[in-house]
């Protein structure tokens, strides 16, 4: 407690409070970040203590682990498959749904890998007019995706962490 010169604590000085920050030690899947990521934040994401990642099947937890956990998920929530974000790069496929894509387990497990290039940052993919109810199931799953990188973001903001999301300035 500081003290002023007469003894006495001033009342507008701000108080300091010095202690241990509460952690949560959470084991997660490398091969299902996603997964993974929407049930810790879903779990964890409305508490205050910082989160402290491991991966099953490995050894290692802390800084490390966490860190690289939030790359990873980074680096999922930009991936053309989900169809969340607006390619720039004029192809037309990023900015519909192709079914043909979809059903093609090869073509799909190739955009899967692929992550959406947007030079002037990752901006949200509109939903085609043209999209039939049979594509509702696609649409609440972007829903979701959106839903979880909101609360990632707040729990990286929470934690002190950093994301690897190029966000548009429009979209931020």
């Amino acid at each position: 407690q500081q003290q002023g010169a007469d003894g006495s604590g001033s009342t507008n000085e701000r108080e300091m409070r010095i202690g241990r920050l509460q952690r949560q030690k959470v084991r997660v899947s490398r091969n299902r970040i996603l997964d993974s990521a929407a049930k810790v934040m879903e779990m964890y994401s409305s508490q205050k203590a910082v989160l402290e990642v491991e991966y099953f099947g490995e050894v290692g937890t802390g800084l490390g682990p966490t860190l690289e956990f939030y790359t990873l998920l980074s680096h999922d929530l930009q991936k053309v498959a989900l169809g969340m974000w607006r390619s720039n790069s004029g192809d037309k496929v990023s900015m519909q749904i192709d079914r043909d894509e979809i059903e093609d387990g090869k073509s799909y497990a190739v955009r899967d890998r692929e992550i959406v290039q947007a030079p002037l940052g990752l901006f949200p993919r509109p939903w085609p007019s043209t999209a039939d109810v049979s594509e509702g199931g696609q649409f609440h799953k972007v829903i979701e995706y959106f839903r979880l990188l909101g609360r990632v973001m707040a729990k990286a903001l929470q934690d002190g962490r950093l994301l690897d999301v190029p966000l548009s300035t429009a979209f931020y």
